[in-house]
């Protein structure tokens, strides 16, 4: 089992993603333009939380990680630390910056091969 508890601090303003992911293509510019369909995706505090996810699996080093015991979640996503369901991977504490840039990067590099249908 595998939880990331890494999103939280991965936020970028909207002056970030026009300057670094709009210039990117179709997608940087899609993704840029999908911000303004919420108040709350310009909220420049709001963490893009599976971003944390694909950036570990492509550079771990992002990241720190611990096996801890895996709580059980009741049906109000509460956690309960009594009874535990074996060992998991935490993903916590990711480089905001770091991971940032690696999507920057990336964007960059596939600009052309990406197609928005």
């Amino acid at each position: 089992m595998l939880w990331f508890d890494t999103g939280t601090n991965l936020y970028a303003s909207v002056e970030e993603t026009e300057k670094h992911v709009a210039p990117t293509g179709k997608l940087g510019q899609y993704l840029h333009e999908y911000r303004f369909r919420h108040a709350l995706f310009q909220d420049p505090s709001k963490g893009v939380f599976d971003l944390g996810d694909i950036a570990w699996m492509i550079k771990p080093e992002l990241c720190k990680s611990e096996v801890i015991y895996a709580p059980t979640m009741d049906q109000m996503m509460f956690f309960d630390h009594t009874k535990t369901n074996g060992r998991m991977l935490r993903v916590y504490e990711i480089d905001r910056d770091g991971t940032w840039n690696l999507f920057y990067e990336k964007l960059r590099q596939n600009s052309e091969i990406i197609r928005i249908y």
